[in-house]
């Protein structure tokens, strides 16, 4: 579960779930129960902890910069980090301000790599992506660790890297 959200246009509160089982009849029939209630937003299902890694990921960290704040712890020790050595934002807030700026989409290219530590409150994604922003199209690599906070999955590190022509 993530923390309620408010809809601007009624004022009423709603509970983000994502749905994670390893039994995927299980899974169903608990997002149809949950899908009749009107105080749920239902927002994802996931066999494991890795795969409800990778979904955050793809959904909000990647989803476009309108869906990237929600994916951003607002802790301290939450830290970004651009491929250029000056690019480096520490705290959520730090973060989230500069995101206003970058301008950018990333869509991600082949394979994603995911996994938890051993007591499931920490995972990392490590992803190619091609970042589209005001100036260029460009490809990256990008090695994120999300931290277990309310129920969410919330980004705490990450890093771009580029890799120099040959």
């Amino acid at each position: 579960m993530t923390p309620k959200q408010k809809d601007e246009a009624t004022g009423a509160e709603t509970l983000r779930v994502m749905v994670v089982d390893d039994h995927a009849l299980f899974r169903r029939g608990l997002q149809m129960v949950l899908q009749a209630e009107p105080d749920l937003d239902l927002v994802g299902e996931a066999s494991d902890g890795a795969e409800a890694v990778v979904d955050t990921f793809r959904g909000q960290f990647a989803g476009g910069k309108d869906s990237f704040p929600a994916a951003v712890s607002a802790h301290a020790d939450a830290i970004a980090l651009g491929s250029d050595p000056r690019e480096v934002w520490k705290g959520g807030p730090a973060i989230l301000k500069a995101s206003r700026t970058w301008g950018m989409g990333l869509t991600v290219t082949g394979d994603v790599r995911a996994a938890l530590t051993p007591d499931g409150e920490l995972g990392w994604v490590a992803a190619n992506v091609t970042l589209m922003n005001r100036d260029a199209v460009q490809p990256y690599r990008v090695l994120s660790v999300f931290r277990q906070e309310g129920g969410a999955w919330k980004l705490v590190q990450t890093h771009f890297s580029n890799g120099l022509p040959p």
